[in-house]
């Protein structure tokens, strides 16, 4: 992860942590949709992990910083990469269902720029997928690009570390 990408997640997680904190109400309503715009995924993560979790994936990026994957894996907080990537992956497949069903089917998905670089390029992979794509696809595509199981990816996104 980039110095770019570490303090984008601090704003993240700072906002999280802090739209969690408030009373319910309008103002975290407003909060929590604004959050969800910017980050897709956002509030799924604030539902499976534990807040204890979040807060250290806050203090991770101070400690660890602009470091790869592995590093994030081998201190115990795979997570915060991986998230990052997921929101980027959510908000390309939210793009793709806004575009509607591509004439030629799902061969035919085309996700361009900097986003196409995140997903397959090989048509029949998005051929055996389904229209429209569901929110598991950016999972079962983040697990395969990451070497995880799906099993362990949903450990890691969760923040888990039991079986």
């Amino acid at each position: 992860m980039g110095v770019a990408e570490v303090a984008d997640l601090e704003v993240k997680y700072s906002s999280l942590l802090c739209l969690i904190a408030m009373r319910p109400g309008l103002e975290r309503d407003r909060g929590l949709r604004a959050l969800a715009a910017r980050w897709p995924g956002v509030l799924r993560e604030g539902q499976l992990a534990p807040l204890e979790a979040l807060r250290a994936r806050a203090r991770a990026l101070v400690e660890i910083g602009a470091l790869d994957r592995a590093a994030w894996r081998d201190r115990g907080q795979a997570a915060v990469p991986l998230w990052s990537e997921l929101h980027r992956l959510l908000g390309d497949l939210a793009g793709v269902r806004r575009s509607g069903p591509p004439a030629g089917g799902e061969a035919d998905v085309v996700i361009g720029g900097a986003a196409g670089a995140r997903w397959p390029t090989d048509p029949t992979w998005w051929s055996a997928r389904s229209w429209p794509p569901g929110a598991q696809l950016p999972r079962s595509w983040l697990a395969a690009v990451s070497g995880a199981s799906p099993l362990d990816l949903d450990r890691m996104l969760r923040g888990s570390t039991e079986p």
